[in-house]
């Protein structure tokens, strides 16, 4: 190929549809876990979030409810990844091993919110990196029910159960017992259908869970192994997500993700953008005879309102 700007200019673009293409094709999980929150600046401040709307009657003025800001902020970082293409490839009009790079740097932006909203998950009951808005981490036993002091006692989303059967019915009883700030209770894993996240070891485990007719009672409810299996009464109460960055083969989510809320945010700054150094006074070009191409995005994942997930682990 001789390297005109025009020739060279089909090229990268070739490249960049391989990578559109790719991109837009990916399939990703994090909108079902995750809201996006779009950012105009360097961090976002989330001051509403201990506040549980509820209507009441309107008998004589209206009463004022204060939404308290707690000042959780999150910040956005910036990702990259770059390639190398030599000059004499082109020349060579060797394409097509880069046409299958841009595709799979496709496919890594795509699923670039997945692995950041992963780390979140995993990182959920750090005292350092999970916090979320009452100051506790968003895993943990002592939530407060209303971090302003005014309704005592706490809450708790991180159940030291295995997933089984009779553990996965106490998650559910344990968050439909939720309350708010004012000792109302809240309605999550009320209505409609919650999200069950697994690891892949626990992926068979999940999905007799939620979808097969009978469960083993030996292996799920205690009984004596010689007893008949019984009948799967949560056979489709909830929806299965196999989350491949999970690493932890113990730790298992409930999630309810009907509310406009979902339990983790996405805070999008700015989508992974194509950028390119082909120009000859280019340093690479220049001295080492390559051309550059890449993604740049920012980003950040964090946690939303702690009382729409609950963790299980031995």
């Amino acid at each position: 190929m001789d390297l005109t700007p025009s020739n060279l200019a089909a090229f990268f673009q070739n490249l960049r549809l391989d990578f559109q293409s790719s991109y837009q094709a990916a399939p990703t999980f994090y909108q079902q876990v995750a809201t996006t929150i779009p950012s105009s600046s360097t961090t976002n401040v989330y001051g509403w979030m201990d506040f549980v709307p509820q209507l009441r009657q309107w008998v004589g003025e209206r009463f004022v409810r204060n939404v308290v800001a707690r000042a959780f902020t999150a910040t956005n970082l910036l990702f990259e990844d770059t390639i190398e293409v030599p000059r004499v490839t082109i020349e060579d009009d060797q394409y097509g091993l880069y046409g299958a790079r841009a595709q799979m740097l496709g496919r890594a932006a795509a699923i670039w919110p997945d692995q950041q909203i992963a780390n979140a998950i995993k990182n959920g009951g750090s005292s350092t990196l999970g916090l979320c808005y009452d100051g506790l981490s968003f895993f943990n036993g002592a939530h407060l029910k209303d971090p302003s002091g005014e309704l005592s006692g706490t809450q708790s989303n991180d159940l030291s159960l295995a997933l089984t059967g009779a553990n996965f019915a106490t998650a559910l009883q344990t968050g439909k017992q939720y309350v708010g700030r004012d000792g109302v209770p809240i309605g999550v894993f009320a209505t409609g259908r919650p999200l069950l996240m697994v690891n892949p070891a626990l992926e068979k485990t999940g999905r007799d869970l939620v979808a097969a007719n009978f469960l083993s009672p030996a292996a799920q409810y205690g009984a004596a192994a010689a007893n008949a299996p019984s009948s799967n009464t949560y056979m489709g109460v909830a929806d299965l997500l196999v989350n491949p960055y999970l690493t932890s083969a113990t730790e298992w989510y409930l999630l309810d993700n009907s509310f406009p809320i979902k339990p983790f945010i996405w805070q999008l700054r700015q989508a992974p953008m194509m950028q390119q150094r082909i120009a000859e006074n280019d340093q690479p070009v220049f001295e080492r005879d390559v051309y550059q191409w890449g993604v740049r995005a920012r980003g950040v994942a964090t946690y939303g309102l702690w009382w729409l997930a609950i963790r299980g682990n031995t």
